[in-house]
């Protein structure tokens, strides 16, 4: 029983971090389009 819910909160965290990856990768190419419109003014 034990093992199981640590296989599946190992998932769980895999899973929170691969959010968090695509959240961060988001949020930084939207950074990064704003740093395009102010330099090209």
């Amino acid at each position: 029983q034990r093992d199981r819910s640590e296989v599946d909160l190992k998932r769980k965290i895999l899973d929170d971090l691969r959010h968090l990856e695509s959240v961060v990768t988001n949020k930084i190419s939207e950074i990064e389009a704003d740093l395009e419109k102010l330099t090209r003014k």
